[in-house]
């Protein structure tokens, strides 16, 4: 799948991972952000990394380009 594809799919919060990337189990998923003390969060994205934690990402132009996503499903 392209970027553009994905991209509806994790506002709606499914996951989705690159067939090149070389770490089992990454993803990346939406985090929808909310209220935190007298601020609000918006919506970001996090990623899976092979420690099993969490980090925010951001796509980089081979991550928007690229056509190799694939959805957890």
């Amino acid at each position: 799948m392209k970027f553009e594809e994905v991209l509806p799919l994790l506002k709606n919060g499914e996951k989705a991972f690159r067939l090149s990337w070389n770490g089992k189990g990454m993803y990346v998923q939406m985090d929808k952000g909310g209220d935190y003390e007298f601020s609000e969060i918006y919506p970001f994205f996090v990623i899976k990394n092979t420690l099993n934690s969490f980090n925010t990402w951001v796509p980089s132009v081979s991550d928007i380009f690229a056509e190799d996503w694939e959805v957890i499903r």
